[in-house]
């Protein structure tokens, strides 16, 4: 599966896993949302669990292929 490499790509998925960190440390989605520079925290909540949810099918893809 390829993966963007682009200089954007980069940064978009930094902003990601940074959005993550602060939910963890019990940041709102608005807060979250304000300190990146989303435009709402609807913005946030939703590169949050896109990027969640294609941990979870690329971890379970990984699994598939060790059973194998």
């Amino acid at each position: 599966m390829a993966r963007s490499t682009t200089k954007e790509s980069i940064e978009h998925k930094e902003k990601v896993r940074k959005a993550i960190e602060l939910r963890v440390q019990g940041f709102s989605l608005e807060e979250v949302a304000a300190e990146l520079g989303w435009n709402s925290p609807q913005a946030a909540h939703k590169a949050i669990k896109s990027a969640l949810t294609k941990a979870v099918v690329d971890d379970a893809a990984a699994y598939k292929m060790l059973q194998v």
